[in-house]
């Protein structure tokens, strides 16, 4: 056999993967593809694997066409690169468009009047609808993937408002294939339904009978291969599962009212739980103990472990233990050990892990005395010698004449590490590449132990029996590695030397991989390196190798390679569920061809629990979706199409308090008075929140514009400043507020500092070692507030807890205030920028350097400063109105009294006197070494 490596990525030949494509669908994606063109508007919802690519390849290509305009939002980067391509080379006439924010202004309005199909990142379609750069009236409809992610704050949600407001006509047609996203939460499907202006839901499960039917009548040959599990593996499983259950019973016992439904074993195995849970303790992390934390984490890393038994060889999961155990080790006396290293489940992981790769044997010496021996004994994985097996069946099989002469065969693994390990194997063996991963091993504990050794001189160490006898198993190891490869070099056994093997403690961060020897074999090579080129034609009977990676969409990148390499054989090395319906697919569409399926899992492993969950928790979801439908009531105009929802959601967001709103009878039957919309200038980057979204969905009119001060202007006077919590202690500590605040204060009337919260998620302000006082503290970040009112007390500070609150305060905010203009809220600041760019070059660098640290002066005032003063001798003699007139009102006080804060002799005062008197005496040193930094 020859072996071939499968891209994961497809960064060079993924054009040429189209080629294969010839539109023709199975009969339920043809039904799927008249729901899509015959229903105005709905959401389309499919079990992974049944081809949610080919059908959206099929429904876009109709709109390859420049008299029509549709858009296509909610995809990933993989995903849109292969539609693109795709469609590149299906419709080279009209190939479709990407527009992000690389593209200049100006020429974004020329790419969607050119028509066809338009990929388009959320955040810049939203811009360019509210300033009428996209012609919302002449789009044939919008295409909206990943529709489970689409909620009412979205900003997809938001572009589906602004749509349906403008055009009734066009579509909006939803997919998805992760049914799993609508179990959460209270009605969540017509949450999204509604966000996603839909009124159709279309649920095409594995069970469907118009899905069954093609694989049912033409399935592929599959055989089931079980591994046996080695007795070690099941004994380090069974630990990591004690493990887990003691931790659950903790956080549960710490949290009582966390739901126990979540919090099982079971549920642990997925990624998803990471988020339930976090997402349970999130409205009381903030009072959660450092305990608790500790344990959210554990259950994380715990759960990888579970991956990693089954995907990592003995050596590799043996290093893994380590470098979590070494982790907690010289870190300090704050920091203290996971609670899970200390239970006895924890100590029988390690010992059993440790076992997978050394054995204990006694030994006598000359003397006669007895001692006990450390050898190496690499436990093989039990799936590469059954994986052998199955090659050799294959091989026994085209010998026979069931796959022609061409007979292809199909690797598919977890990772690229793993598809790169299989294949050495099947070239040079096990014991070559499990005794080049323990040379790997080695290197990493004596660089790592070097690097202790050097920052501790009182670093612990072992006996030097214990030594001697590491060092001799791991350089036969060493040697064996060199007489395969055939090149023994110098120095090589002292390089590969441990300094402990028991009980040393390891440094597991930045430790270089050591080079193995040059030839063949490459170990310092990145495995990734060698699945970034395309497939490569090797003639007759080639294997190729294809990395899975569950976490990026690769049941569309598998789908293409099933139609490039065309295999008679297909190994699932790692269970997947939606490859393995990609196959069914595979071979549903070509009927005649022979397949051969090997499905290899271990039996009673983490990983055949999780593919069975897996499957059952997709039943789940699609019988709930089922029941909803069912249950669905039918509501009035839901996709927006006659106008009564707008008028519905206008009417109900009507501002309070306007009489001439109301009905008059005695004024022409009873007509309402037409109020101009209440008008906000939004700076571009805020459009990455929801706030302007629900500040549109109150009926506000929004203008993007890139702003020098603020971030929305509700008025000629009103400038406000948004901060979430996290930004808020940041921009403290960084003195980026303070100038902010500078640059607010000196350009509009009223200024505002608005901070953001979760209502449902308290916060304090105060570190965990902190605590009230009644003096000021520069370290704290209550203290740097009150020194930020002191300094500025014409800025109001607004709580908000959520967005929705806030929406409802601009709007008190603009009550009887006049309407901001766009162009003159951009100007304001904009002198800042192209002042300081040159400002380096026209004046002396040693004085300006420090100008800029003197307390009052900011970015918004230097350039001003240097122009009008000579130099800083005739500054530090200014009084203070002169200063206030070059520097400011506020900037020229502080600024004056830094120069004079000596020369006024003030009487003793009391203590409570005293401690106001300090405190505001230390505002301004404060926030002026904050403004430098």
């Amino acid at each position: 056999w020859k072996f071939a490596s499968v891209s994961c990525f497809l960064s060079r030949e993924r054009g040429a993967m189209a080629d294969d494509f010839d539109g023709s669908l199975l009969l339920f994606q043809e039904q799927m593809y008249r729901h899509c063109t015959e229903d105005n508007d709905s959401l389309s919802v499919l079990a992974r694997g049944l081809g949610l690519d080919r059908l959206l390849l099929a429904f876009l290509r109709l709109y390859c066409d420049s008299r029509s305009l549709v858009l296509v939002i909610g995809l990933g980067e993989a995903e849109r690169l292969l539609l693109m391509d795709e469609l590149s080379v299906l419709e080279p006439a009209c190939p479709p468009r990407f527009v992000n924010a690389d593209f200049a202004v100006d020429t974004r309005t020329d790419v969607y009047l050119r028509g066809g199909v338009v990929f388009v990142t959320s955040r810049i379609l939203v811009v360019d609808m509210l300033t009428k750069r996209m012609p919302t009236h002449l789009l044939t409809g919008i295409v909206v993937c990943n529709a489970q992610r689409v909620l009412p704050s979205t900003t997809e949600a938001f572009i589906l408002r602004l749509y349906r407001r403008e055009n009734r006509t066009g579509f909006i047609k939803a997919f998805t294939d992760y049914p799993e996203g609508f179990n959460s939460g209270f009605s969540q499907i017509e949450k999204v339904m509604k966000s996603l202006w839909v009124s159709r839901l279309h649920v095409w499960p594995r069970f469907h009978e118009a899905v069954k039917d093609p694989f049912d009548r033409h399935p592929p040959d599959v055989c089931q291969v079980q591994v046996g599990m080695t007795a070690n593996m099941l004994r380090i499983q069974d630990a990591i599962s004690a493990i887990m259950s003691s931790l659950l019973r903790e956080i549960t016992k710490t949290r009582p009212s966390l739901n126990a439904e979540d919090l099982t074993l079971e549920r642990g195995l997925f990624t998803s739980f990471d988020t339930q849970l976090r997402r349970q303790l999130d409205p009381v992390w903030n009072n959660l103990s450092q305990k608790t934390k500790q344990l959210v984490a554990d259950l994380r890393t715990l759960r990888e472990l579970t991956s990693f038994v089954d995907q990592y060889d003995c050596v590799s999961f043996y290093q893994c233990l380590e470098s979590i155990r070494s982790a907690w080790v010289g870190t300090g006396p704050q920091r203290q050990p996971s609670q899970w290293l200390l239970l006895d489940a924890a100590d029988d992981l390690f010992a059993f892990a440790k076992q997978r790769v050394f054995k204990s044997k006694k030994e006598t010496d000359a003397s006669g005395a007895t001692h006990n021996a450390i050898q190496c004994q690499l436990e093989c994985p039990p799936k590469w010698e059954a994986l052998l097996s199955v090659l050799r069946e294959v091989d026994d099989l085209v010998a026979q004449g069931h796959f022609g002469e061409d007979a292809r065969v199909l690797v598919c693994a977890e990772n690229a590490t793993t598809c790169y390990q299989l294949q050495e194997f099947l070239r040079r063996g096990s014991d070559y590449v499990l005794n080049r991963q323990l040379a790997r091993f080695q290197a990493w504990r004596t660089k790592s132990t070097k690097l202790l050794s050097s920052s501790d001189d009182t670093a612990p160490t072992s006996s030097d029996g214990k030594e001697k006898e590491a060092k001799d198993a791991l350089n036969a190891a060493a040697s064996a590695v060199s007489a395969k490869t055939g090149r023994n070099r110098a120095g090589k056994k002292k390089q590969l030397e441990m300094a402990a093997l028991a009980g040393a403690t390891d440094n597991i961060e930045a430790v270089p991989m050591l080079d193995e020897d040059e030839g063949d074999v490459h170990v310092e090579k990145d495995p990734e390196d060698d699945f970034t080129a395309c497939y490569r034609a090797l003639g007759n009977g080639s294997i190729f190798f294809h990395a899975l990676h569950t976490e990026s969409p690769m049941s569309t990148l598998f789908a293409r390679t099933l139609s490039k390499v065309n295999p008679s054989v297909v190994v699932l090395y790692d269970p997947n569920l939606a490859c393995l319906r990609q196959v069914e697919v595979f071979k549903a569409s070509r009927r005649s061809q022979a397949l051969r399926v090997y499905f290899m899992l271990y039996k009673g492993s983490f990983q055949e629990q999780r593919y069975l969950s897996s499957i059952r928790y997709e039943r789940k979801a699609f019988e709930y979706l089922i029941f909803e439908r069912s249950h669905m009531p039918e509501m009035v105009d839901q996709d927006g199409r006659s106008g009564r929802r707008q008028e519905q959601e206008r009417l109900l967001h009507v501002r309070p308090g306007e009489e001439d709103c109301r009905a008059n009878t005695r004024a022409a039957g009873g007509q309402k008075a037409v109020l101009a919309p209440q008008k906000v200038i939004v700076d571009m980057r805020e459009f990455r929140s929801s706030l302007p979204g629900i500040l549109h969905e109150r009926n506000m009119e929004l203008e993007p514009r890139t702003l020098q001060v603020g971030d929305y202007v509700l008025s000629p006077d009103i400038c406000v400043e948004r901060k979430s919590l996290v930004d808020l202690v940041g921009s403290l500590s960084s003195g980026r507020l303070y100038n902010q605040c500078v640059a607010m204060t000196r350009y509009y009337t009223v200024p505002i500092l608005l901070i953001e919260f979760d209502e449902g998620k308290p916060f304090s302000l105060l570190g965990t070692h902190e605590t009230l006082s009644s003096e000021i503290e520069f370290k704290n970040t209550m203290s740097k507030l009150t020194l930020l009112t002191i300094n500025f007390p014409t800025l109001r500070l607004i709580w908000s807890k959520s967005p929705h609150a806030t929406a409802e305060t601009f709007a008190e905010l603009k009550k009887h205030k006049a309407e901001p203009h766009a162009d003159t809220a951009a100007a304001i600041g904009s002198e800042l920028g192209d002042a300081l760019e040159n400002m380096s070059t026209d004046y002396a660098a040693g004085p300006q350097a420090l100008l800029r640290k003197l307390p009052g002066v900011t970015s918004a005032n230097i350039r001003f400063i240097m122009e009008k003063v000579k130099n800083l001798k005739e500054l530090a003699n200014m009084s203070l109105e002169q200063m206030q007139e070059v520097a400011g009102k506020i900037s020229g006080k502080t600024l004056f009294d830094f120069f004079n804060n000596n020369r006024v002799q003030e009487p003793p005062k009391s203590a409570s006197a005293s401690t106001a008197s300090s405190a505001a005496a230390a505002t301004n040193s404060s926030l002026s070494s904050s403004s430098s930094s």
